[in-house]
């Protein structure tokens, strides 16, 4: 196990500890401890692994939150984490290995509301469940997505096929790795000898579980893409609510009413099953893959006298591609921070007047674009709604100006 040190600052007491696979995945603060004045140094050794590095924040004497660096490598044990100096004490932090949680999906098999036709979904599957609790939630092309994945992120689908014919399930624009199938009968069963690679279309068996994992990445490409904006309905009405045409349920079972928003899909990638018949039926899903957008550029700060204040106008260049939902504005006594939100502006705005400030004061500023994805729209207890997925650019270049 690794240990973690945390020296200067002066303060004292604070702990931490870590628990990791080849690199430290996160670490957590599990006590702020108090009388901290400046950032204490942290550090984390043992463990068997070298590099990992973290550093911590203070919120007006505790420790608000602290940040990994760097995962380091070689790791086969938790490593100690140790928070020295700051003149506070009592802070204590963990550290954990990589943990993925299984993505429940699912393919069932049943008759469409207009004919009666038989026919295949894909959607997601309730975890948790009994005879009691029905078990999967067939979605339409239509309904909100469910399937959202950020760039460079490890994820585990359990697919749970509640059906009984084969289905081979294709992935657009990345790959996946079958780990094994787990039949209904309990019997786990390894990949075959073809499926050992990584592939973009695997067999899905009937009564069975897969599990896959994906870590798509984005491509490296000449250009900027674009977030895909649409209704999720293209064929209704923006704002409709259309009856049979969505689930209107959402991931949790829970009752919601799906509105024909218009959305945020990042990238929009699909699965479908490659059987023609059946994906031009609507055994096909969005995947909204989240991607970090450009960075603000050109800050610049200036300060305006208004009554017993001043006003600091702070104003940016906007990226010419839109990919991104909004910009976050930033304040600081320091270079280094503490930072302080000062405004959230719309994803076109390139200005902000920050009023109110008090004068012949030196202060800091940086601005940071975010990208959220999927559908946002929020639902009364106790639904949850559904997924969505924010990545953040690098914030701009530190400004500073004293007020007048």
């Amino acid at each position: 196990v690794p240990t973690l040190v945390f020296t200067g600052g002066g303060g004292t007491g604070a702990t931490a500890t870590a628990a990791v696979a080849k690199t430290v995945a996160r670490v957590k603060l599990t006590t702020a401890g108090t009388g901290y004045t400046t950032a204490p140094t942290v550090t984390i050794s043992g463990g068997g692994g070298t590099g990992a590095t973290a550093t911590a924040k203070l919120g007006g004497g505790p420790i608000t939150s602290i940040t990994l660096t760097n995962p380091g490598i070689g790791f086969t044990s938790s490593p100690t984490i140790t928070i020295t100096g700051g003149a506070g004490t009592g802070a204590i932090v963990t550290a954990t290995g990589p943990s993925v949680a299984l993505q429940p999906k699912c393919i069932q098999e049943l008759f469409t509301l207009d004919y009666s036709r038989m026919n295949a979904l894909i959607g997601t599957e309730l975890p948790f469940t009994s005879q009691l609790i029905q078990t999967t939630l067939p979605y339409g092309y239509v309904d909100p997505p469910t399937e959202i994945i950020k760039d460079g992120e490890t994820q585990l689908w359990k697919i749970t096929h509640n059906g009984v014919d084969t289905h081979f399930v294709h992935f657009h624009l990345f790959t996946v790795q079958v780990i094994n199938r787990v039949g209904w009968d309990g019997a786990i069963k390894p990949p075959d000898p073809n499926e050992l690679s990584w592939k973009d279309t695997v067999r899905m068996n009937p009564l069975e579980d897969i599990i896959v994992a994906a870590k798509p990445v984005k491509q490296t490409l000449p250009w900027t893409l674009p977030n895909s904006y649409r209704p999720i309905d293209t064929t209704q009405a923006v704002g409709a609510t259309v009856v049979n045409e969505f689930l209107n349920v959402d991931p949790s079972n829970s009752p919601v009413t799906t509105v024909n928003d218009i959305i945020n899909y990042g990238w929009e990638y699909v699965w479908h099953c490659h059987i023609l018949g059946h994906e031009e039926n609507d055994m096909m899903r969005a995947i909204a893959f989240v991607v970090a957008p450009q960075a603000a550029t050109n800050l610049k700060v200036a300060g305006v006298r208004a009554g017993s204040t001043d006003t600091v106008n702070v104003t940016w260049t906007v990226p010419a591609v839109n990919d991104r939902t909004s910009f976050t504005v930033e304040r600081a006594t320091a270079a280094a921070g503490p930072w302080t939100t000062v405004a959230t502006t719309a994803a076109t705005a390139g200005t902000y007047a920050d009023a109110g400030v008090p004068r012949t004061t030196a202060y800091y500023y940086r601005v940071t674009a975010h990208n959220l994805v999927g559908y946002t729209r929020a639902f009364a207890a106790p639904a949850a709604g559904f997924p969505t997925a924010q990545a953040d650019s690098a914030p701009t270049a530190v400004v500073n100006l004293t007020t007048p």
